[in-house]
């Protein structure tokens, strides 16, 4: 009799081991599939995650390099108003100072001009005072002389230039006299009247001819 039951209590011994196997094959599969499903889902997330940080990353590098442009070009901005500033006074300055100088150059060359026109009418006045009084002394040297030929001739003059030929010495005397004293013998001609008529003493004195009563600007001494 216990043959058999010893049989059948290892058949039922395998077929619960088996059924504990099954069921412990079905728990790993199904911890396998909840372990790798997780697997994913954090890798998905871990994923995501460090997209996002990349995406972040990407934007702030982004950011600053926008606000690093913007902050050198303001920069670049403000020193090439400062250039630009700078040059225009630097131009103005430049252009004030031309001006400066041309008006200077003009009132010299004005001055320039205004010497050389004086400078040849004096020399003009010069030449003609010499001229004059070199006429007036060559005048004066004939008139002086003429007595003298008459006296050393001994000629008689004809008769018809008996009355023309003949000076009162009163009368010469009085015609060189001194316009303004009438005492000393005329020496100065005055000029620009061209007139002899003072003396030395009396054009020191006088700043008009005393015959044409005109202004004098000068004098020129003929006789000693």
């Amino acid at each position: 009799m216990h043959p058999p039951f010893q049989v059948s209590h290892g058949l039922r011994l395998t077929a619960e081991e088996k059924r504990r196997h099954r069921r412990a094959t079905q728990s790993k599969t199904l911890l396998s599939s909840a372990s790798s499903v997780l697997h994913e889902e954090l890798v998905a997330v871990v994923n995501h995650q460090r997209d996002e940080i990349e995406k972040l990353l990407l934007a702030q590098e982004e950011q600053r390099r926008r606000a690093l442009a913007e902050r050198r070009q303001r920069h670049y901005r403000a020193l090439l108003n400062a250039a630009e500033e700078s040059a225009t006074r630097r131009l103005r300055e430049k252009e004030a100072e031309v001006g400066r100088l041309a008006r200077r150059r003009g009132e010299l060359e004005n001055r320039l001009a205004l010497l050389r026109t004086e400078t040849m009418a004096w020399q003009a006045k010069a030449m003609a005072d010499q001229v004059t009084a070199a006429a007036l002394n060559a005048q004066l040297e004939k008139a002086a002389a003429a007595p003298e030929r008459k006296e050393m001739s001994g000629d008689s003059p004809p008769a018809e230039d008996a009355e023309s030929g003949y000076e009162d010495p009163d009368r010469v005397e009085r015609e060189r006299a001194c316009r303004s004293c009438h005492y000393r013998r005329a020496s100065v001609v005055l000029l620009p009247c061209r007139h002899l008529c003072l003396c030395d003493a009396c054009d020191a004195a006088l700043d008009s001819c005393p015959v044409c009563r005109f202004v004098t600007t000068g004098s020129v001494r003929v006789l000693s």
